[in-house]
């Protein structure tokens, strides 16, 4: 195996015990409870005790180029990180994820449809506190009762 490291869960009592190895035979056992499993599968699968959560921006009628559909404002002495989003609209525009007035990802939709991301590694990731991060549409709604709307699967390190 030459230094990859394997991840093996065996049943121990009430809980299961992760066991990493490698190809030298080392290996590391902890013990987990049902108490503290969700922790730590939680920091298996996002790299911290914390999972991200959805912030859903709210439904947009008719809404004019530029308009933030969905934003969040990074926490005092966090670190923002994206893992995934949902556009919806009702015909084709384009849509960009922005870093307060810095656009970073651009998506676009041919159609009437969905636009939706879901990683379990970040899309974006290292956004100062502070900064907004942001989804805008790039072209207006052609017409009242084209309605839009955005979600960010966002969470703070």
């Amino acid at each position: 195996m030459g230094g990859q490291s394997v991840l093996l869960w065996l049943r121990y009592g009430s809980g299961w015990v992760p066991a990493l190895g490698d190809s030298s035979g080392h290996l590391q056992v902890d013990v987990l409870t049902t108490t503290n499993l969700d922790v730590a599968l939680s920091t298996l699968r996002w790299g911290t005790a914390s999972e991200p959560a959805w912030e859903t921006g709210a439904i947009t009628d008719n809404p004019g180029a530029g308009t933030a559909l969905v934003s969040k404002t990074v926490g005092a002495s966090k670190t923002g990180q994206v893992f995934g989003l949902s556009i919806n609209a009702p015909e084709a525009n384009e849509f960009v994820l922005y870093e307060d007035a810095t656009a970073k990802l651009r998506f676009a939709l041919a159609a009437a449809g969905l636009i939706f991301i879901s990683s379990p590694s970040p899309i974006w990731a290292n956004v100062a506190a502070g900064v907004v991060i942001s989804i805008k549409n790039i072209s207006a709604a052609t017409a009242a009762g084209k309605y839009y709307q955005a979600r960010l699967y966002y969470k703070e390190a």
